[in-house]
Formats: C-alpha cells, sequence, structure tokens
C-alpha cells in the first residue's frame, strides 16, 4: 500500500504507512522509508533504516 502511495504522488500518506509498517517489523517498509527520507536530504534516520533493514537480511 505505501509503495501504490509514493508512486501515486502521495508521499505523506506512502511514509505514515511505511512508519507503521516499520514499527510491525517489516523490513521492506525500512528500506523503502529510508529511500523515502534519503531523497528529502533526511540521511541521518535513513541511514539507521537502512541498517534496519540490512539486518533482516533485505536487500535491495
Amino acid at each position: 500500500m505505501g509503495y501504490n502511495a509514493y508512486q501515486s504522488g502521495r508521499l505523506m500518506e506512502a511514509e505514515q504507512l511505511w512508519r507503521r509498517a516499520v514499527d510491525l517489523g517489516d523490513a521492506v517498509a525500512m528500506f523503502n522509508l529510508g529511500a523515502l527520507l534519503e531523497g528529502r536530504g533526511e540521511t541521518g534516520e535513513a541511514e539507521r533504516l537502512y541498517r534496519r533493514a540490512a539486518a533482516r537480511d533485505h536487500e535491495e
């Protein structure tokens, strides 16, 4: 759902959906939210999310 929102340009909605999924431990959501935040220049939080995703064996 987050990816569909992202693709449709509804970035705030995508962020909210991915943050909920991250709270549930979803590694794909961690990676996707990290990419969204990196694109906004929020590299510190993006890096933390990438590391969490990697710790769950998610690779892009």
